[in-house]
């Protein structure tokens, strides 16, 4: 779910976007600067020509996708499809008639806005909440503590070792009672290594949570406990955490998918970048459900 950048790509970097390809050069990354917003005009101007090229379709054949929406088929939604006053409109769907028409976000004018335009999509998800079904996620833990198996209890079990393997698992057993008996609390720690110390934490959604530490600190044990897989240690009972409300059962069982721990396998082409990657991962990407007016392509 959450990992820390590794050494060599720890930067980001964006590059020169061509269309129909991967970047080929590379820059520091200077925000929604002039390149982007000529970007984000340039996807405008592609789901609205894809647009037009359907509504004319459909109204000559008959036939098109069935969530596309065309002007001429509901005017309702295109009499106020660009009204200023309403939150999250459709851009896609054109009608430059219209009284109520905002050419900041028509692609085809000189006005044209990529920032309000971007927001205008993220604000049309958010309002239809029921189709597009965006969701947002926080974490937060109290007393989170993680122990397992130290490095030398973990040998295999031979005749010769035994013995002794079994007087240092009686000496734990006991100890361990011992302790219970005296602090008055319970302290699942059957192998008597802690990895990760009693500890409180909190991500809102949104946040990104780096851990940093050397070899060994309990990085990747903090990451797997909060994203709910503690398969080879163990969590102390007192440890609570929750997300939104949800228990870390109630992910397990229920939202197995939405909490997710990627492993920090260092399988990579190491020559690109991290926002190469990022971008390939993007361009694969297909969303659940599509804004009306954008096909399935």
């Amino acid at each position: 779910m959450l990992q820390a950048p590794s050494s060599s790509n720890s930067g980001l970097n964006q590059g020169n976007v061509a269309p129909d390809g991967p970047p080929n050069e590379t820059q520091p990354y200077e925000g929604l600067d002039a390149a982007a917003q000529e970007e984000i005009k340039e996807l405008a101007r592609t789901l609205t020509s894809q647009s037009s090229l359907l509504s004319q379709e459909k109204r000559i054949t008959g036939t098109g996708d069935p969530n596309t929406l065309t002007a001429a088929s509901s005017s309702s939604s295109s009499r106020s499809i660009f009204a200023s006053d309403i939150k999250g409109v459709n851009p896609i769907l054109l009608d430059v008639n219209d009284p109520d028409y905002d050419e900041t976000l028509d692609p085809r004018s000189e006005n044209f806005s990529s920032v309000r335009w971007v927001r205008n999509m993220a604000q049309i998800c958010e309002n239809d909440s029921d189709f597009y079904k965006p969701f947002s996620l926080g974490c937060a833990w109290k007393d989170l503590s993680a122990s397992g198996d130290s490095a030398d209890i973990t040998y295999q079990g031979t005749f010769g070792n035994m013995p002794i393997k079994y007087l240092k698992m009686s000496w734990r057993c006991i100890s361990r009672r011992l302790f219970h008996r005296t602090h008055g609390k319970s302290e699942d720690n059957d192998s008597g290594f802690q990895i990760l110390k009693p500890m409180d934490g909190c991500i809102n959604p949104g946040e990104l949570l780096v851990v940093l530490g050397r070899p060994g600190a309990g990085c990747t044990t903090l990451l797997k406990s909060i994203s709910v897989n503690t398969h080879g240690f163990k969590i102390s009972p007192d440890t609570i955490i929750t997300y939104n409300g949800f228990s870390n059962k109630e992910i397990k069982n229920h939202y197995r998918g939405e909490v997710v721990y990627n492993a920090e396998s260092d399988i990579h082409i190491p020559h690109l970048t991290v926002f190469q990657t990022l971008y390939t991962v993007a361009r694969l990407k297909t969303p659940r459900n599509r804004i009306k007016g954008v096909d399935r392509d």
